[in-house]
């Protein structure tokens, strides 16, 4: 006879969180094949500095989070890609699971909030941009 054993919910959850981060790590082996096969490796680059000091992960970018800190720096990532890469608005919006009209809005409020010194804006600004070589 074949006795299946039974996990304890405690086993089962470790499991899980062990399962999770397998998932989650390819997952980002993903993004980052992708991206590169995509030519991005510019847009990698601020996508790293988001996660390195702020945290903030292109999963959360791509969220529907609208924390403020989110949303300023879903908008930075926006106003960067349009100015340093190629790609349409389409293919930015692709990136970060929006349309184009919201990327020309993110866009648009990103270089508003950069003029007018909003104090969040210049901060993820300064934190990114007054290190890169």
């Amino acid at each position: 006879m074949n006795k299946s054993k039974v996990l304890s919910p405690a086993v089962l959850v470790v499991n899980i969180k062990q399962k999770m981060i397998e998932i989650n790590a390819l997952l980002g082996q993903l993004i980052e094949v992708r991206s590169k096969i995509d030519g991005n490796h510019e847009l990698d680059w601020i996508l790293d500095e988001l996660e390195t000091k702020h945290f903030i992960t292109i999963q959360m970018i791509r969220s529907a989070n609208r924390l403020k800190k989110l949303a300023a720096a879903r908008q930075l990532f926006c106003w960067y890609a349009r100015q340093h890469s190629f790609l349409t608005l389409k293919q930015i919006g692709e990136m970060i699971h929006r349309d184009h009209s919201t990327i020309i809005h993110s866009i648009q409020t990103c270089q508003d909030r950069l003029d007018t010194q909003d104090s969040l804006m210049l901060e993820l600004y300064d934190s990114i941009f007054t290190t890169k070589q």
